[in-house]
This record gives C-alpha cells, sequence and structure tokens, in this order.
C-alpha cells in the first residue's frame, strides 16, 4: 500500500496571520494614531501598497520575500526591523533589470 505523499509546504507551521488578529489591529490603529495611510506608508518603502492590505487582512502568509519582509516591518513578525512605525527608515526601492544593465 502506498502512503500519501504530502507536500512539505502544507505541512509547514507558517506564521498564521489570521492566528494574530490582535496585533494587526494594533498596527492599524499605530497608523490611525500617527495619521499615516497604509498606501503612503507602503509606497514611502518601495512596497506594493495591495500587497500590504492583504497582510493585514490576513491574506497572505509571510512566509518569505517581499511579504515576510513587509510583515517585520510592521512588526507583525519577529526581525531585524521591528521599530515604531515613525521610526522605521524607507526601503530603497530595487532597480529595474533594464536599469541594471544600463549602469
Amino acid at each position: 500500500m502506498r502512503s500519501k505523499r504530502v507536500s512539505p509546504v502544507k505541512n509547514a507551521k507558517a506564521f498564521d496571520l489570521r492566528s494574530n488578529l490582535e496585533s494587526i489591529k494594533a498596527v492599524r490603529g499605530d497608523f490611525f494614531a500617527q495619521g499615516l495611510t497604509i498606501k503612503k506608508w507602503a509606497e514611502d518603502r518601495g512596497y506594493n501598497p495591495r500587497l500590504v492590505y492583504m497582510i493585514l487582512q490576513g491574506n497572505v502568509r509571510c512566509t518569505r520575500g517581499a511579504s515576510h519582509k513587509i510583515a517585520v516591518d510592521l512588526g507583525l513578525k519577529a526581525g531585524h526591523s521591528a521599530q515604531p512605525l515613525a521610526k522605521r527608515k524607507p526601503a530603497q526601492p530595487t532597480k529595474m533589470v533594464s536599469e541594471r544593465r544600463a549602469a
């Protein structure tokens, strides 16, 4: 009898933002208290505003890549830049491939 092979991604214990709703509410409250819009915060740091909204809705797992960096910057995950919103430095936007080749 063959055992069912399960993908390691499905079994991985990923950071689940849905179980961390209090932190998400606190982050949204920080934006409100400081008079910042989520879109402005995202654009200032070179992030896609839509992805930030999806993270704050709990629709993205934030295991790696841009979503992970955003979650760390927002203070939803442990990482290198868990600072208050006002003290965080904007991330430098990455160069397009064509810009890198021209340089």
